[in-house]
């Protein structure tokens, strides 16, 4: 019997962990419209076990991947704060924002093992946050103007 497609079965599913996530607005950071931007901070903390349900021996990093108005994701790697996982890493990005205009802010994320197998993405709560400045008194017409014949 060939054993090797059954290990290579069970290393897929040891590698798909569950990393739980959160992005708030970064503490005691807030927009800045005069400069626009924002900063926004990634709190993730890493599984401890395999999706399997196995104690996690090998965890290397977690991914962090960010998009700004749905366009591709770019990845940032953190690493483990331990083989065993089970810490937390934490993030914080500062993105620009457009007058007049709503800017979006996604944010996924995954471990990787140190056979570098990567985990099931997961979105993070509260992604994708926005940033609405339609609003903005700046975004009101110009004067209008006229003659009275």
């Amino acid at each position: 019997m060939n054993w090797k497609p059954i290990y290579i079965l069970i290393a897929l599913i040891a590698t798909g962990w569950l990393v739980m996530v959160t992005v708030t607005k970064a503490d005691p950071f807030t927009c800045d419209d005069a400069a626009n931007t924002c900063t926004y901070r990634v709190t993730a903390t890493e599984p401890t076990k395999t999706s399997g349900g196995g104690a996690l021996t090998n965890y290397k990093q977690t991914n962090i991947k960010t998009s700004l108005n749905g366009g591709a994701f770019a990845t940032l790697a953190k690493p483990a704060t331990a083989l065993t996982g089970g810490g937390q890493v934490v993030q914080d990005f500062t993105f620009a924002t457009t007058p007049c205009a709503v800017t979006s802010f996604a944010v996924k994320l995954s471990g990787t093992n140190t056979l570098n197998l990567e985990g099931v993405e997961t979105a993070a709560v509260g992604s994708p946050v926005t940033r609405d400045r339609t609003t903005d008194p700046t975004c009101a017409p110009g004067i209008v103007t006229g003659v009275v014949n």
